[in-house]
Protein backbone atom coordinates (compact mmCIF):
# COMPACT_ATOMS: atom_id res chain seq x y z
CA UNK A 1 0.00 0.00 0.00
CA UNK A 2 2.58 2.21 1.00
CA UNK A 3 4.80 1.67 -2.09
CA UNK A 4 1.56 2.38 -4.35
CA UNK A 5 1.12 5.42 -2.84
CA UNK A 6 4.63 6.59 -3.36
CA UNK A 7 4.22 5.64 -7.13
CA UNK A 8 0.99 7.18 -7.30
CA UNK A 9 2.68 10.57 -5.53
CA UNK A 10 5.85 10.09 -7.87
CA UNK A 11 3.32 9.81 -11.28
CA UNK A 12 1.39 13.05 -9.73
CA UNK A 13 1.54 16.24 -12.36
CA UNK A 14 4.51 18.84 -11.14
CA UNK A 15 2.92 21.91 -10.13
CA UNK A 16 4.01 25.81 -10.98
CA UNK A 17 5.80 26.14 -7.93
CA UNK A 18 7.49 22.47 -8.00
CA UNK A 19 8.42 23.07 -11.60
CA UNK A 20 9.81 25.99 -11.00
CA UNK A 21 11.79 25.12 -8.32
CA UNK A 22 13.43 21.85 -10.54
CA UNK A 23 14.07 23.74 -13.51
CA UNK A 24 16.40 26.83 -10.91
CA UNK A 25 17.73 23.94 -8.86
CA UNK A 26 18.52 22.41 -12.69
CA UNK A 27 20.57 25.48 -13.72
CA UNK A 28 22.10 25.56 -10.24
CA UNK A 29 23.27 22.43 -11.24
CA UNK A 30 24.79 23.66 -14.22
CA UNK A 31 26.14 26.92 -13.67
CA UNK A 32 29.45 25.69 -14.07
CA UNK A 33 28.61 24.27 -17.41
CA UNK A 34 27.53 27.60 -18.08
CA UNK A 35 30.97 29.44 -17.12
CA UNK A 36 32.53 26.74 -18.97
CA UNK A 37 30.48 27.47 -22.23
CA UNK A 38 30.98 30.88 -21.68
CA UNK A 39 34.70 30.69 -21.14
CA UNK A 40 35.72 28.95 -24.07
CA UNK A 41 34.44 31.42 -26.80
CA UNK A 42 36.11 34.56 -24.77
CA UNK A 43 39.59 32.62 -24.78
CA UNK A 44 38.76 32.66 -28.23
CA UNK A 45 38.33 36.02 -28.58
CA UNK A 46 41.07 36.86 -26.76
CA UNK A 47 43.78 35.09 -28.90
CA UNK A 48 42.56 36.34 -31.77
CA UNK A 49 42.55 39.94 -30.60
CA UNK A 50 46.16 39.23 -29.51
CA UNK A 51 46.63 38.13 -32.96
CA UNK A 52 45.21 41.17 -34.36
CA UNK A 53 47.27 43.29 -32.08
CA UNK A 54 50.45 41.93 -33.39
CA UNK A 55 49.06 42.09 -37.13
CA UNK A 56 47.99 45.69 -36.63
CA UNK A 57 52.09 46.83 -34.97
CA UNK A 58 53.40 46.15 -38.35
CA UNK A 59 51.67 48.05 -40.40
CA UNK A 60 51.07 47.59 -44.09
CA UNK A 61 48.13 46.47 -46.08
CA UNK A 62 49.05 42.88 -47.80
CA UNK A 63 47.70 41.29 -44.26
CA UNK A 64 44.22 42.60 -44.76
CA UNK A 65 42.55 38.90 -45.92
CA UNK A 66 44.19 37.56 -42.94
CA UNK A 67 42.52 40.23 -40.74
CA UNK A 68 39.62 39.91 -42.46
CA UNK A 69 39.53 35.99 -41.79
CA UNK A 70 40.44 36.96 -37.59
CA UNK A 71 37.31 39.27 -37.27
CA UNK A 72 35.37 36.42 -38.93
CA UNK A 73 36.45 34.00 -36.16
CA UNK A 74 35.54 36.70 -33.65
CA UNK A 75 32.16 37.60 -35.09
CA UNK A 76 31.46 33.80 -35.04
CA UNK A 77 32.86 33.59 -31.36
CA UNK A 78 30.67 36.08 -30.48
CA UNK A 79 27.32 35.21 -31.90
CA UNK A 80 27.56 31.67 -30.24
CA UNK A 81 28.10 32.97 -26.86
CA UNK A 82 25.16 35.92 -27.33
CA UNK A 83 23.05 32.34 -28.41
CA UNK A 84 24.28 30.53 -25.49
CA UNK A 85 23.55 33.74 -23.07
CA UNK A 86 20.12 34.65 -24.90
CA UNK A 87 18.96 30.85 -24.86
CA UNK A 88 19.94 30.83 -20.94
CA UNK A 89 17.83 33.37 -20.06
CA UNK A 90 14.65 32.15 -22.43
CA UNK A 91 15.10 28.82 -20.21
CA UNK A 92 15.69 30.84 -16.72
CA UNK A 93 12.92 33.44 -17.16
CA UNK A 94 10.45 32.31 -19.82
CA UNK A 95 7.81 34.41 -20.92
CA UNK A 96 4.51 34.26 -20.03
CA UNK A 97 2.28 32.91 -22.66
CA UNK A 98 0.44 35.05 -24.58
CA UNK A 99 -2.74 32.54 -24.96
CA UNK A 100 -5.04 32.79 -27.99
CA UNK A 101 -6.56 31.16 -30.92
CA UNK A 102 -4.03 29.30 -32.82
CA UNK A 103 -4.90 27.81 -36.23
CA UNK A 104 -1.97 25.44 -36.51
CA UNK A 105 -2.25 24.42 -40.64
CA UNK A 106 -1.80 27.94 -41.05
CA UNK A 107 1.20 28.32 -38.76
CA UNK A 108 2.79 25.02 -40.15
CA UNK A 109 2.54 26.45 -43.95
CA UNK A 110 4.07 29.63 -43.03
CA UNK A 111 6.98 27.63 -40.88
CA UNK A 112 7.48 25.19 -44.05
CA UNK A 113 7.86 28.43 -46.09
CA UNK A 114 9.68 30.26 -43.95
CA UNK A 115 12.52 27.21 -43.97
CA UNK A 116 12.16 25.54 -47.41
CA UNK A 117 14.59 26.95 -48.90
CA UNK A 118 17.54 26.62 -46.03
CA UNK A 119 16.45 23.21 -46.64
CA UNK A 120 16.86 22.32 -50.45
CA UNK A 121 20.29 24.85 -49.86
CA UNK A 122 21.24 21.87 -48.00
CA UNK A 123 20.45 19.26 -50.25
CA UNK A 124 17.16 17.88 -47.67
CA UNK A 125 13.72 17.49 -49.44
CA UNK A 126 10.78 19.12 -46.63
CA UNK A 127 7.34 17.54 -47.19
CA UNK A 128 4.39 18.54 -45.77
CA UNK A 129 0.75 17.44 -46.60
CA UNK A 130 -1.71 19.97 -45.47
CA UNK A 131 -4.91 18.59 -44.05
CA UNK A 132 -8.22 19.48 -45.21
CA UNK A 133 -9.93 22.39 -43.26
CA UNK A 134 -8.57 24.47 -40.17
CA UNK A 135 -6.96 22.82 -36.83
CA UNK A 136 -7.23 24.83 -34.00
CA UNK A 137 -5.56 25.35 -30.64
CA UNK A 138 -5.14 27.12 -27.47
CA UNK A 139 -1.60 28.57 -27.08
CA UNK A 140 0.81 30.93 -27.63
CA UNK A 141 1.59 31.20 -31.77
CA UNK A 142 5.03 32.53 -31.38
CA UNK A 143 6.29 29.64 -29.05
CA UNK A 144 4.53 26.95 -31.34
CA UNK A 145 6.23 28.59 -33.71
CA UNK A 146 10.00 28.28 -31.94
CA UNK A 147 8.79 24.40 -31.52
CA UNK A 148 8.50 23.71 -34.86
CA UNK A 149 11.61 25.47 -36.21
CA UNK A 150 13.68 23.99 -33.47
CA UNK A 151 12.53 20.66 -34.86
CA UNK A 152 12.91 21.52 -38.31
CA UNK A 153 16.62 23.06 -38.15
CA UNK A 154 17.27 19.50 -35.98
CA UNK A 155 16.00 17.29 -38.38
CA UNK A 156 17.96 19.14 -41.61
CA UNK A 157 21.31 18.86 -39.27
CA UNK A 158 20.68 15.38 -38.95
CA UNK A 159 19.85 14.79 -42.27
CA UNK A 160 22.80 16.12 -44.00
CA UNK A 161 22.72 16.71 -48.35
CA UNK A 162 20.18 13.97 -49.81
CA UNK A 163 18.04 13.49 -46.73
CA UNK A 164 14.24 14.00 -45.93
CA UNK A 165 11.93 15.55 -43.40
CA UNK A 166 8.25 14.88 -43.19
CA UNK A 167 5.62 16.65 -41.10
CA UNK A 168 2.42 15.83 -40.70
CA UNK A 169 -0.52 16.79 -38.52
CA UNK A 170 -3.24 14.52 -37.35
CA UNK A 171 -6.54 14.09 -34.80
CA UNK A 172 -6.35 12.08 -31.98
CA UNK A 173 -9.11 11.96 -29.02
CA UNK A 174 -9.43 15.62 -28.29
CA UNK A 175 -6.14 16.12 -29.26
CA UNK A 176 -4.21 17.27 -32.32
CA UNK A 177 -0.64 15.30 -32.90
CA UNK A 178 2.22 17.29 -34.55
CA UNK A 179 4.92 14.83 -35.78
CA UNK A 180 7.88 15.74 -37.30
CA UNK A 181 10.12 12.70 -39.03
CA UNK A 182 13.68 12.81 -40.63
CA UNK A 183 15.75 9.96 -42.41
CA UNK A 184 19.23 10.80 -40.42
CA UNK A 185 21.62 9.57 -38.38
CA UNK A 186 19.16 8.83 -35.76
CA UNK A 187 20.21 8.56 -32.20
CA UNK A 188 20.95 5.35 -29.29
CA UNK A 189 19.52 4.63 -26.32
CA UNK A 190 21.87 6.87 -24.76
CA UNK A 191 21.48 9.61 -26.56
CA UNK A 192 17.47 9.49 -26.02
CA UNK A 193 17.90 9.71 -22.47
CA UNK A 194 19.93 13.03 -22.77
CA UNK A 195 18.61 14.83 -25.38
CA UNK A 196 15.78 17.26 -23.36
CA UNK A 197 18.53 17.57 -20.47
CA UNK A 198 20.16 21.05 -19.95
CA UNK A 199 23.66 21.72 -21.93
CA UNK A 200 23.71 18.36 -23.56
CA UNK A 201 24.49 18.51 -27.76
CA UNK A 202 25.68 16.19 -29.58
CA UNK A 203 27.10 19.25 -32.37
CA UNK A 204 30.11 20.94 -32.27
CA UNK A 205 28.96 24.38 -31.30
CA UNK A 206 25.72 23.48 -30.13
CA UNK A 207 24.44 25.21 -26.76
CA UNK A 208 22.52 22.04 -25.62
CA UNK A 209 19.48 24.36 -24.87
CA UNK A 210 17.75 24.21 -27.68
CA UNK A 211 15.36 20.87 -27.09
CA UNK A 212 15.22 21.57 -23.25
CA UNK A 213 13.39 25.31 -23.95
CA UNK A 214 11.07 23.02 -26.21
CA UNK A 215 9.73 21.09 -24.05
CA UNK A 216 9.79 23.38 -21.68
CA UNK A 217 7.05 25.48 -24.25
CA UNK A 218 5.25 22.10 -25.03
CA UNK A 219 4.42 21.37 -21.13
CA UNK A 220 3.68 25.45 -20.40
CA UNK A 221 0.63 23.71 -23.66
CA UNK A 222 -0.19 20.97 -21.36
CA UNK A 223 0.93 18.64 -24.47
CA UNK A 224 3.44 15.37 -24.11
CA UNK A 225 6.57 14.95 -26.38
CA UNK A 226 7.58 11.24 -27.74
CA UNK A 227 10.61 10.43 -29.73
CA UNK A 228 11.33 7.68 -31.66
CA UNK A 229 14.60 6.82 -33.04
CA UNK A 230 17.33 4.27 -33.96
CA UNK A 231 20.68 4.85 -34.99
CA UNK A 232 20.78 5.31 -38.84
CA UNK A 233 17.11 4.77 -39.10
CA UNK A 234 16.08 8.44 -38.37
CA UNK A 235 14.31 10.37 -35.71
CA UNK A 236 10.59 10.87 -35.28
CA UNK A 237 9.69 13.95 -32.81
CA UNK A 238 5.21 13.30 -31.67
CA UNK A 239 3.87 16.39 -29.78
CA UNK A 240 0.27 15.95 -28.72
CA UNK A 241 -1.69 19.10 -27.95
CA UNK A 242 -4.96 19.31 -26.36
CA UNK A 243 -7.44 20.53 -29.21
CA UNK A 244 -9.16 24.28 -28.49
CA UNK A 245 -12.02 22.90 -26.69
CA UNK A 246 -10.12 20.26 -24.46
CA UNK A 247 -7.41 22.67 -23.32
CA UNK A 248 -9.88 23.94 -20.47
CA UNK A 249 -10.44 20.68 -19.34
CA UNK A 250 -6.54 19.62 -19.19
CA UNK A 251 -5.67 22.97 -17.84
CA UNK A 252 -8.01 22.31 -15.00
CA UNK A 253 -6.72 18.50 -14.32
CA UNK A 254 -3.25 18.94 -14.41
CA UNK A 255 -2.59 22.68 -12.39
CA UNK A 256 -0.84 25.73 -13.80
CA UNK A 257 1.75 23.16 -14.98
CA UNK A 258 1.67 19.85 -17.13
CA UNK A 259 3.21 16.93 -16.09
CA UNK A 260 6.41 15.82 -17.54
CA UNK A 261 5.62 12.91 -19.76
CA UNK A 262 8.37 12.98 -22.25
CA UNK A 263 8.59 9.32 -23.74
CA UNK A 264 11.19 7.40 -25.62
CA UNK A 265 11.43 4.91 -28.04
Amino acid sequence: MQNDRANEENSAPLSEEQYRDDLLRTLGENAAAIIHELKSPLAGIQAQLQLLEKRLSLGGRSEDVLLQERFDLIFSEIQRMSQLINEFLLLSTPRAPKWQQVEMVDLINQTVNLLQSLCLSKGVALEWQAPAGPRLLFGDEQKLKQVLVNLIVNAQQACGCGGKIRIALQDGPDALILSVADSGVGMDEQQLQQIFDPFYTTKAKGSGLGLTILRQIVESHHGQIEVFSRPDQGSRFQITFPTLFAFPQKRQANGASAGRKTAFR
